[in-house]
């Protein structure tokens, strides 16, 4: 799901009194991002990403690396965004943010790493 249906789960979220949403982005999205293709795609997630951001909801964004098949480690990295990560992996970290509500206001890279799932979290950077 890109911007328009993003925008639209956001806005049914407020109405229905929601107030935590997480987002799965992407890695480069970028709201001015030049060029057409794949940058039309990061464009779209980047401007997906400020609307959540300006909605008032409780948010945290998630910009996942390379998406594979593989099972997951439940081991992740949150300091760069170059490499791939398991989707078990991801949707293991997104049942896990929604469990920590530190995470509100962040938004990180996700690729597969060596630091288990919830001490990456942890460590998430304030903003």
């Amino acid at each position: 799901m890109d911007r328009g249906g993003a925008v639209l789960l956001i806005e049914a979220a407020k109405r229905a009194g929601v107030d935590r949403y997480v987002i799965v982005s992407s890695r480069g999205a970028d709201a001015n991002a030049e060029g057409d293709g794949f940058a039309a795609y990061l464009r779209a997630k980047g401007e997906a990403d400020e609307a959540l951001r300006a909605s008032g909801l409780a948010y945290t964004i998630v910009r996942p690396g390379a998406l594979t098949n593989e099972p997951g480690t439940g081991r992740v990295t949150t300091a760069t965004g170059d490499g791939a990560i398991p989707r078990d992996d991801v949707a293991a970290t997104l049942a896990a943010v929604l469990d920590r509500p530190e995470t509100a206001g962040k938004a990180f890279l996700l690729v597969s790493g060596e630091t288990p799932i919830a001490e990456a979290l942890a460590a998430l950077p304030s903003d």
